[in-house]
């Protein structure tokens, strides 16, 4: 609700027209039950991310939505391995159980037709984790 008052409010002052690429920035907040896994963890602040996402687009015609830093795990880099996820070369490589995260903002961006930035995600490659920022395209391009 906070979210879509602010993009509302934002829109409204500035005053915004179909005339450009319209942006909408979401801030979060990364629920972490310590009862539950990190996956069960990530999966809760992904629906979280995307219904965020869906808000912004809602009210505002967003082109592109921006997710901030860390959107589905803590900012926290004792957590980045656990929540580390492959990140995929391609689109055709995406597996929903392997790659949840890159997963749903591809869904997201083409069903909503927009760009979206997936702030930042941990990922895990050569045994390390590192973070990385997930740029799709609406045609579900990842960039």
């Amino acid at each position: 609700l906070a979210v879509r008052r602010s993009l509302s409010a934002a829109r409204s002052a500035a005053n915004l027209t179909a005339k450009g690429p319209i942006v909408a920035v979401c801030q979060l907040t990364i629920d972490i039950d310590p009862k539950l896994t990190p996956e069960a963890n990530r999966a809760n602040n992904l629906e979280s991310a995307k219904a965020a996402i869906e808000a912004a687009h809602a009210e505002t015609g967003a082109d592109i939505v921006v997710l901030p830093e860390c959107f589905n795990c803590p900012y926290d880099v004792t957590q980045f391995r656990p929540y580390s996820e492959e990140i995929p070369g391609s689109v055709a490589e995406l597996v929903a159980r392997s790659h949840p995260s890159a997963n749903m903002l591809s869904s997201v961006s083409k069903k909503l037709g927009i760009y979206l930035v997936g702030g930042s995600i941990p990922e895990l490659r050569d045994d390390r984790a590192v973070s990385y920022t997930h740029l799709t395209l609406p045609t579900k391009r990842i960039v």
